[in-house]
């Protein structure tokens, strides 16, 4: 499964350099829908990834509270067995929200700032009060 992670990565940081740059009926570009396809599957990765951990751990609880503390060499190292996957589940949520929440960092930064998938119609203005100590933010696009 961490394999699966590290092509879907890479899929997402190489394969938006080389698309089109620009669609010629003014919608998206198809780097945009590259860029938002990643970041959906990434998402659902992650979603698939926090399920079989939930799953895992609450079989591995069920475990243990069926075996109780009276239990032979064979009871512990299947406990020992269930709580390595459980903790595998553990490390696989971990790398899967990290990468989704860079994938979805990077396409917010490039839809507000970067400009390199997505056209620079997209403008933020922010500002601070002094007087009243509040903070503002305008986000603006041409039609």
């Amino acid at each position: 499964m961490k394999k699966l992670f590290v092509l879907i990565l890479a899929v997402v940081l190489f394969v938006p350099a080389f698309a089109q740059a620009q669609d010629e009926t003014g919608g998206l570009s198809p780097r945009a829908w590259v860029l938002i396809g990643a970041d959906t599957v990434l998402c659902a990765a992650t979603v698939l990834a926090v399920v079989q951990q939930n799953t895992l751990a609450a079989d591995y609880e069920k475990l243990v509270s069926n075996m109780g503390s009276d239990y032979d060499e064979a009871g512990y190292w299947r406990m020992m067995y269930e709580k390595e996957k459980v903790t595998a589940a553990e490390d696989l949520v971990l790398i899967s929200a990290i990468s989704a929440g860079a994938a979805l960092a990077y396409t917010a930064l490039d839809l507000f700032w970067l400009h390199h998938v997505f056209d620079g119609d997209v403008k933020v203005k922010t500002g601070f009060n002094l007087y009243s100590a509040e903070y503002s933010v305008l986000v603006s696009t041409d039609f």
